[in-house]
């Protein structure tokens, strides 16, 4: 399994990673996306600012996607509908905003959804009721507006 962790999770308190590598706290590369066999990518708890960069659809082998606790702003990439691999998705605790994609209603082997504490607005999409191995949904802290959608309740295993 190919796995990419922060600089923290190796314990490193300057910022410095064990063979020489250092976190990027301006925001990640948009050339991360040419990792196309990484399996798990954690970037979590880092200061990484900045918007979600969209090639990161490219990482179809991706089955654990985890950025939360950093500073990321704009939009949820709606393009992360092509991660049909994606079986745990961790946006929590950035500055979020706009609405949550329906796009995300696609990820059938999705078992965890974590958007909470960001800026999110409006309705919580009736497709994410199409996420039938949906475990854990975390949509707390956010300015979501209107009433659960019934098709929320076809997700059996919440």
């Amino acid at each position: 399994m190919h796995r990419l962790h922060s600089c923290k999770s190796q314990g490193a308190k300057d910022g410095r990673c064990k063979e020489g590598r250092r976190s990027r706290p301006e925001g990640m590369t948009p050339s991360l996306g040419n990792a196309s066999n990484l399996s798990v990518l954690v970037l979590s708890g880092n200061n990484l600012t900045g918007r979600i960069p969209s090639s990161l659809e490219k990482l179809v082998g991706l089955s654990i996607l985890d950025l939360s606790f950093n500073k990321l702003d704009g939009l949820v990439p709606s393009n992360f509908a092509n991660l049909n691999n994606l079986n745990s998705l961790n946006l929590s605790r950035n500055n979020i905003n706009g609405s949550i994609p329906s796009e995300l209603g696609n990820l059938f082997l999705l078992n965890a959804l974590d958007l909470g504490s960001n800026a999110l607005s409006g309705t919580i999409p009736k497709e994410l009721g199409n996420l039938q191995s949906l475990r854990t949904l975390v949509l707390a802290n956010n300015h979501l507006n209107g009433s659960i959608p019934e098709e929320i309740f076809n997700c059996t295993l919440l």
